[in-house]
């Protein structure tokens, strides 16, 4: 994320955690979403399928890169 980190480390949040971040912000400027945002469970069981955390502990594995999960 651009402004976060350091110099040579890059600042990233997992697909789980924008996911969570997206769901705020949209219950707080469009509470009417509030039963389709409940819908969202699919959605946030893909981030955890075994091949979406390879890829995330792929990530995390780069000094470079500081992964939020």
């Amino acid at each position: 994320m651009p402004g976060l980190g350091a110099p040579g480390l890059q600042v990233r949040k997992s697909p789980e955690l924008i996911l969570v971040d997206i769901q705020e912000i949209l219950r707080l400027t469009a509470p009417g979403f509030s039963t389709w945002l409940d819908r969202w469970t699919v959605t946030r069981r893909l981030c955890t399928e075994r091949l979406a955390v390879q890829a995330l502990d792929h990530i995390a594995r780069d000094g470079s890169i500081q992964l939020e999960r």
